[in-house]
């Protein structure tokens, strides 16, 4: 090949990947911003809204991502070019994404209302990640999510079993340690059987 074609083609693929770069970014830094949006009452709704909140499908945080996140599928799968290019952005984008959600159900004080309305959120995100094309590895690697979204609404005697991997839990290969400042965040944290399963992490 002539070298001064290879040479433009090498700075044209290191062009290409500058502006995937910059399209991740800028699409991870606006979910987190919308993210932020999320109110705290969301995850711990008084006695009195519990139950009427539970209707919804999801939270408006997580439908604003949602729908965000739709638009950046519908304009890079337009825009790439071969079913291995887009596997690999779509991996790239679902794996920051993953990792945003994994840190923001962190921030907030979670009771039982609250841990379902965790779970049905969960849900919406794990549903749009996975109509993307992602790589298989990735995908099975989504789960822990909805085990982290079922700390939130299983019994202490439960969640020992969980914790311990039962069940075909996805949560068995990973390090209880990372477990621990989402079993923090549950409204029953200071429960004596809550205490014990924290205690044996």
């Amino acid at each position: 090949m002539d070298k001064a074609l290879l040479t433009g083609r090498t700075r044209l693929e290191d062009k290409i990947s500058i502006v995937r770069t910059r399209v991740l970014d800028i699409a991870l830094a606006w979910v987190s911003k919308l993210l932020a949006r999320q109110v705290r009452t969301d995850f711990r709704p008084r006695d009195d809204d519990a139950f009427s909140g539970l209707d919804a499908l999801s939270t408006p945080t997580c439908a604003a991502v949602c729908e965000f996140l739709g638009k950046v599928h519908r304009l890079c799968a337009s825009a790439l070019d071969g079913p291995k290019n887009q596997i690999r952005f779509f991996t790239d984008l679902a794996s920051g994404v993953r990792s945003l959600l994994f840190e923001h159900f962190r921030k907030f004080q979670i009771n039982l209302a609250g841990g379902l309305m965790v779970s049905k959120d969960i849900t919406r995100y794990l549903e749009l990640l996975k109509s993307w094309p992602l790589s298989p590895g990735f995908v099975q690697g989504l789960e822990v999510l909805v085990e982290i979204g079922t700390l939130f609404v299983i019994g202490p005697e439960a969640l020992k079993e969980r914790l311990r991997g039962g069940g075909g839990s996805a949560l068995a290969g990973v390090d209880k340690a990372d477990l621990r400042p989402y079993l923090l965040r549950r409204e029953d944290v200071g429960t004596v059987s809550v205490q014990a399963v924290l205690s044996a992490l």
